[in-house]
């Protein structure tokens, strides 16, 4: 007798467990469209940053064309006829040209040495010589 309340009983549970099984109905249908409506989301927000990287990477692309046409300094020693005239010369390349610093060519390819010079804007001229004071005066 007390075997077969046990087993009724346990029927009785398992039953019960099946039915609040069965009547937790879950909306399958609102789940798919949940899911449906976040990947949909998620593909448009994938096709914007797609879009974005396309944009940087011509914006970069752009960069890099004014960054190789940009001057570029580089500094050479000066030997003339096999004689070391100047150490470490700054030179600009620019446009497939090179452009000395004024100092470097006056000092290098003038021989002026430590003589003075000085730009005249008014006469637009660059006066050189021992008699110029002091060559940061624009006159």
């Amino acid at each position: 007798m007390k075997r077969r309340i046990a087993i009724i009983s346990f029927v009785v549970c398992i039953l019960f467990t099946l039915s609040a099984i069965a009547s937790s109905s879950t909306n399958y249908k609102a789940l798919y469209e949940k899911l449906l409506k976040d990947y949909n989301t998620l593909k448009t927000e994938n096709q914007k940053l797609k879009n974005d990287i396309a944009l940087l990477k011509k914006k970069n692309d752009e960069l890099q064309k004014k960054v190789a046409s940009m001057p570029k300094l580089s500094y050479y020693d000066i030997v003339i006829n096999g004689i070391s005239a100047a150490k470490e010369i700054p030179f600009i390349n620019y446009n497939g040209r090179r452009y000395v610093h004024f100092d470097s060519m006056l000092k290098t390819f003038l021989s002026v040495g430590d003589m003075g010079y000085i730009f005249n804007d008014q006469a637009k001229k660059v006066e050189i010589g021992a008699f110029v004071k002091n060559k940061n005066v624009s006159g």
